[in-house]
């Protein structure tokens, strides 16, 4: 499940800003902490995800299938990244991410 942005969901960013200005200030300072008005911060999906992930046994091949923000949040989560490390992780739009042996490796499409 993707991350809920709550009273953003479908907004673009100079309307955020427009319409939230606080709130996208106070997002801006703690990305990963902030949560936005209705939705979630990147702590949140983190713990989410954290637990789905910590539940599992993954043996033989497994294909885990996200979008961007959750999905960099799952890499940090395998890769045991620091919140900042997470943000710095790219969000490919044309291929996907094989994690194999703590290594993550991106195959163009």
């Amino acid at each position: 499940m993707e991350c809920s942005f709550g009273q953003w969901e479908g907004l673009t960013e100079n309307e955020i800003i427009r319409r939230f200005p606080l709130e996208w200030d106070a997002r801006s300072s703690d990305r990963w902490n902030y949560p936005v008005p209705g939705g979630e911060s990147y702590a949140d999906v983190h713990n989410r995800v954290f637990a789905w992930y910590s539940g599992k046994s993954f043996e033989g091949a497994v294909i885990v299938v996200g979008h961007g923000l959750t999905l960099r949040v799952f890499r940090g989560i395998y890769l045991n990244l620091s919140p900042e490390e997470v943000f710095e992780l790219n969000e490919p739009q044309d291929g996907f991410i094989e994690l194999r042996c703590g290594q993550s490796t991106f195959v163009q499409h």
